[in-house]
């Protein structure tokens, strides 16, 4: 079995939403492609020290005291010949004019039309980091619409960007009406933030949004990718190796990991932990947030063990 080889990556972001990339040069691997600046980590280096001598010799940035830097995603591929694991680091603030120290081209390029530009394959689901929130509300059990809407509400207006709708009480009727209404009464704050789908797919009316949550029972169909070729995001629910190589196999947007930690909901169910949960983000191929018993104070433990953010009901509900 081939060595990992261990790979500090940027994505560099200026303070008018532009990212910085770099094209790889005749005689690279995977020359003409694009991708974020960054390079192998050393012997007895760790990440962010790699990170910072990386971008000092490639791009010309200066000392790392001016910079602010944040784990985005790590991400291990398998490109046959060769094993990577991406350590991804996001940097905010940065010192220096970025140029291209090795001769590479370079350019900013806004967040919106990076999915334009060619990128290795191991690249891409950095992309989809990039655009995911670190926060997403799965909505509670409410049998009161006015209720429902009133907790909703307060999360879009409290900042949260990705919901996931889910409504296992309701039959199919009811949660299509439901869902109607929210998409009718909230268009104006859900033109700022996304919306997720966890039902069956029987339930799914053609003129909402095309983005669907997969439960781990639907995810692991044996037909299902045929069943979900229609959808434009598609994530899903995860808990073991399994379940991660199935999601993998789809090239799904994101999935969630669960449960990392006891949860009422679920009282039989073992926890992962923060090991556990670390060991299935460095094999899924795609974000993934951490979900089961998450409160807002454990976002920084999520993100040091690999994951996008977390995602909970009670929390943000």
């Amino acid at each position: 079995m081939s060595s990992v080889v261990k790979v500090a990556v940027g994505v560099i972001e200026n303070n008018l939403g532009e990212v910085l990339v770099a094209r790889r040069q005749q005689g690279q691997h995977l020359a003409g492609l694009w991708e974020f600046p960054g390079g192998k980590i050393e012997d007895r280096e760790d990440v962010v020290t790699a990170l910072m001598r990386e971008l000092q010799e490639e791009i010309a940035f200066d000392s790392a005291e001016n910079f602010k830097i944040a784990p985005l995603i790590t991400i291990c591929w398998n490109y046959g010949h060769k094993k990577v694991e991406l350590q991804v680091h996001h940097v905010a603030e940065y010192a220096g004019r970025a140029r291209g120290n090795e001769g590479q081209e370079i350019q900013w390029v806004a967040k919106q039309k990076l999915s334009t530009l060619a990128f290795p394959p191991a690249n891409k689901p950095i992309l989809a980091a990039l655009n995911l929130p670190r926060t997403v509300l799965i909505t509670g059990e409410e049998e009161s619409e006015s209720v429902f809407f009133t907790k909703l509400d307060s999360a879009l207006v409290g900042g949260i960007k990705l919901v996931q709708f889910r409504a296992k009480t309701l039959n199919k009727t009811a949660f299509q009406s439901r869902v109607d209404s929210v998409l009718t009464c909230f268009s104006e704050q859900l033109k700022n933030a996304q919306i997720i789908f966890n039902c069956p797919l029987d339930y799914f009316k053609p003129d909402w949004p095309k983005s669907i949550h997969l439960t781990s029972q639907l995810l692991t169909q044996q037909n299902i990718a045929a069943e979900i070729s229609k959808f434009e995001f598609i994530s899903a629910s995860v808990h073991n190796e399994i379940e991660v190589a199935k999601a993998n196999e789809l090239k799904l947007d994101c999935v969630f990991c669960s449960p990392v930690k006891p949860t009422l909901s679920h009282p039989e169910a073992e926890s992962l932990g923060w090991s556990g949960f670390s060991a299935l983000c460095h094999q899924a191929q795609m974000p993934v947030y951490a979900l089961g018993g998450m409160r807002k104070s454990d976002l920084d433990d999520a993100l040091n063990n690999g994951a996008q953010g977390i995602a909970a009901i009670s929390a943000f509900w």
